[in-house]
């Protein structure tokens, strides 16, 4: 097992946000969390990578326990979000950016490897690598806010709404890259509101309501779920 949560909880002052939340991810799966705005899916990331204090429970990564871990500490140690939103720095050219997320590599050769491996998932990226961030589209933020997670080479990536405001021809774009990497080997944790794709993409998957985890198992399960077809997939 690569990334486990166990009895997670996660409290906003009185507000009882992650509820005993129980997850899995083995090494080289693409598991997927869906669920309903406020269900509490990126309050589930925040806990996990350090950005928001855990109430209880614990985060187990590689075996060790991670839980409230500072972020850095736990990015050093091979987990990368791709935050909603792309929180690119639109001041910062394509390049710049990518390089922000190998701020630990000390090796140029390393960071220029990097460079050409986003790059050649990203082609569009070479194009506008001078390009300031904030001129970019849509789509290509969230290009970029992938491509700079990973310039390090992650154990695990995470993403927060990857689809969340582009259009279709986009959406599917950003999906093929996702599945291409996977396929590669890269573990990954999709957080994400449309539920087709995300059950068509990932391996596992689980339904988050509320702060608890009301559903598990195959995505080609849950797909044929009358629950979940009713609640997510629009039928």
């Amino acid at each position: 097992m690569l990334l486990e949560i166990k009895d997670l909880n996660t409290r906003y002052g009185p507000i009882h946000a992650l509820k005993g939340v129980n997850l899995s991810v083995n090494e080289g799966e693409m598991v997927t969390l869906i669920g309903n705005n406020g269900a509490g899916k990126t309050t589930l990331l925040n806990t996990l990578t350090g950005l928001v204090h855990a109430a209880s429970g614990s985060v187990i990564f590689e075996g060790r326990d991670i839980t409230n871990k500072p972020a850095h500490q736990i990015m050093r140690g091979g987990i990368n979000m791709v935050p909603e939103g792309r929180q690119v720095f639109p001041s910062l050219t394509v390049e710049e950016n990518l390089r922000l997320g190998a701020y630990l590599i000390d090796k140029p050769r390393e960071i220029e490897r990097g460079y050409e491996s986003v790059y050649d998932l990203f082609p569009r990226l070479r194009e506008r690598r001078r390009q300031n961030a904030g001129t970019l589209s849509g789509g290509e933020q969230q290009m970029l806010a992938i491509g700079r997670a990973m310039m390090r080479t992650p154990k695990v990536l995470l993403l927060d709404e990857p689809s969340l405001g582009l259009a279709p021809n986009l959406i599917m774009n950003i999906f093929e890259v996702l599945e291409r990497i996977h396929r590669d080997g890269m573990t990954i944790l999709l957080i994400e509101q449309n539920a087709n794709l995300a059950l068509d993409a990932a391996d596992r998957g689980y339904v988050l309501e509320t702060g608890r985890i009301v559903l598990e198992g195959k995505c080609s399960d849950l797909k044929r779920d009358p629950a979940v077809k009713k609640a997510y997939l629009g039928g």
